[in-house]
């Protein structure tokens, strides 16, 4: 129970964290696709540095969620991050929350349910060997480069779903290493795997908050955090699994449960994705002359235009 509630609490809070780190970055000049210095930029802005602390904040909870409970207990309840983002963005924005948008979260709600009661709960779990930690770090970090890769010559919506795809899919091997690293400390003579992923956590999450940063620059919110938390859990259950052996079901009544609730919480996340209270600003114009102390033009999209998101 302790695990459940961390996760949940570790979800509000990376929901909170992105709704207000979505607004500054898209204000931020920026010409390049994961490009450091916007890091650097973003860090002078009080909202981003408060959305900042609602993520460490976010990260704190989820250490502790992993400490207790399995990534296939932990990881799918991120989803309800963007179940907190309605009323947040709505806050912010200063929007009505639609009736639709309450039955969705319900549905994705509903579905997490379901999908906990069908996962195991045991926190058992094996220790890696080193080469196993290297060989899935570098086979992520592969497809994350890819992704990035993609972004960087995709416009606008496709853009910040790359970004996003490569965040969700570093932050879900980060959560898997950060388990390995719990786990292997109380472990005798297990002292190169620590030095492993730990090392692999420094690289891994500075550099998917950084394609996260650069997926709500892209300008569609809505778009960049569900492909993040869809992502992170699906990454994160399969690279534990695979790492770690944690066990994961395998009957077929499981499985059909299994089947029935992810069905619900994706339908749940595809309407709650074109919510007016969670579609964002219009994306930023590029203007690779501008200096870097002007500020882009931003636009509020039109009620039309946000429907069609």
């Amino acid at each position: 129970m302790v695990a459940v509630l961390a996760a949940l609490a570790s979800a509000f809070c990376f929901a909170l964290g992105a709704a207000l780190q979505h607004r500054e970055a898209l204000v931020v000049p920026s010409a390049h696709v994961a490009d450091v210095r916007l890091l650097w930029k973003l860090c002078h802005r009080p909202w981003w540095l408060a959305g900042t602390v609602a993520d460490l904040g976010s990260m704190s909870l989820h250490i502790l969620a992993l400490s207790l409970g399995t990534l296939a207990l932990v990881q799918p309840l991120g989803v309800t991050g963007l179940v907190f983002a309605i009323p947040l963005a709505a806050v912010l924005r200063r929007q009505r929350i639609r009736r639709l948008d309450i039955l969705a979260a319900v549905g994705v709600v509903g579905g997490l349910i379901a999908l906990l009661k069908s996962l195991p709960s045991n926190a058992s779990a094996g220790v890696p060997s080193v080469w196993s930690v290297v060989w899935m770090v570098a086979g992520v970090l592969a497809a994350v480069t890819a992704l990035t890769f993609g972004a960087h010559l995709a416009p606008g919506r496709p853009r910040a779903l790359l970004l996003a795809g490569a965040a969700g899919t570093a932050f879900g091997l980060t959560a898997v290493l950060v388990r390995t690293l719990l786990i292997s400390v109380r472990q005798p003579a297990s002292g190169p795997v620590v030095i492993a992923v730990s090392v692999a956590i420094a690289l891994l999450g500075p550099y998917g908050y950084l394609l996260l940063q650069g997926a709500y620059r892209a300008g569609h919110f809505a778009a960049s955090i569900a492909a993040t938390t869809v992502l992170n859990p699906l990454v994160a259950v399969v690279a534990g699994g695979l790492l770690l052996h944690e066990r994961l079901p395998t009957g077929p009544g499981h499985l059909s449960v299994i089947g029935g609730a992810v069905l619900v919480i994706c339908g749940g996340v595809a309407l709650l994705v074109r919510s007016p209270a969670i579609l964002s600003l219009a994306p930023v114009e590029e203007h690779p002359t501008q200096e870097d102390g002007a500020r882009p033009h931003v636009v509020e999209m039109a009620g039309a235009r946000a429907d069609s998101e």
